[in-house]
């Protein structure tokens, strides 16, 4: 699968990604997955500096604190309803692109909240401003930070928490439509930077599933960005490409088709 970055001209607005419809209230996700994304197809922000700084600082109030869109008096400029989906992602970006002063700025700001986010308020465009208790770090925050901080000292810990990659699996279909928008890229990552051997098995199985499709059904709509789905494609084939070289996944790799390919003709 190719990409041309002209594709997301369409999509660019206010120094931002919008969606289909024109939308920006999570435009901040669909710039931290753009980042992401590219980051594995080897676009790094070292060369495209200007660009990337304009794109993240259209999201940043202060170092640390950021907003779903950068268009004034819409309500996804209000800091106050910026979720978890959304600076995860971000954060994410900050990792995968080698922004480690952003990276810690992101983390410390949610740990001197006590771990809560910024989204203190109910809902997203919710016009009564109720209060509601914001979202909680993760534990999937801490193997971001062990990854993104190069804390390999701590790599044992990755061993506990990549388990937690087997149940994202099995539940990416439980949860919201946009389950796999999520998941896909946190793995891509976890698969990649201080792989673990739960990682990589989940990256293979992951394969089998229909997530291409489900990620094409949710770019291809309304709030979708269809460029970004074909990013997500090339930057799965490129690491897919990659893992095949190394010996542990070439067996993981033949295991799982020898037990699915049982599995077909039990069936049959």
């Amino acid at each position: 699968m190719s990409f041309n970055l002209a594709d997301f001209r369409e999509y660019y607005r206010g120094n931002t990604i919008a969606q289909a419809d024109g939308d920006t209230g999570d435009s901040s996700q669909r710039v931290g997955t753009f980042w992401v994304l590219l980051s594995f197809l080897g676009v790094k922000r070292d060369k495209n500096i200007d660009f990337y700084e304009t794109m993240i600082k259209a999201h940043e109030i202060v170092p640390g604190r950021y907003r779903r869109s950068p268009i004034q008096d819409y309500w996804g400029s209000d800091p106050t309803n910026f979720s978890r989906d959304q600076q995860s992602i971000l954060t994410l970006a900050f990792a995968a692109q080698g922004d480690k002063k952003r990276f810690k700025d992101s983390m410390f700001a949610v740990l001197k909240r006590g771990g809560f986010y910024q989204n203190f308020l109910r809902g997203t465009d919710d016009p009564t401003k109720y209060w509601k208790v914001p979202d909680f770090i993760t534990l999937y925050q801490l193997g971001l930070a062990i990854r993104g901080l190069d804390l390999w000292l701590l790599y044992p810990l990755l061993l506990v928490i990549d388990l937690g990659l087997f149940l994202d699996l099995g539940f990416r279909k439980t949860h919201l439509w946009d389950a796999d928008n999520m998941f896909a890229q946190n793995l891509f990552y976890a698969s990649y930077r201080y792989p673990t051997p739960w990682s990589r098995i989940v990256f293979h199985l992951y394969g089998l599933t229909d997530f291409t499709e489900r990620l094409h059904t949710y770019h291809t709509t309304s709030n979708g960005i269809k460029p970004l789905y074909d990013l997500y494609v090339a930057a799965y084939d490129r690491l897919r490409g990659i893992y095949e070289t190394n010996r542990f996944d070439r067996v993981v790799i033949r295991i799982i088709k020898l037990c699915f390919n049982d599995k077909k003709n039990n069936r049959n």
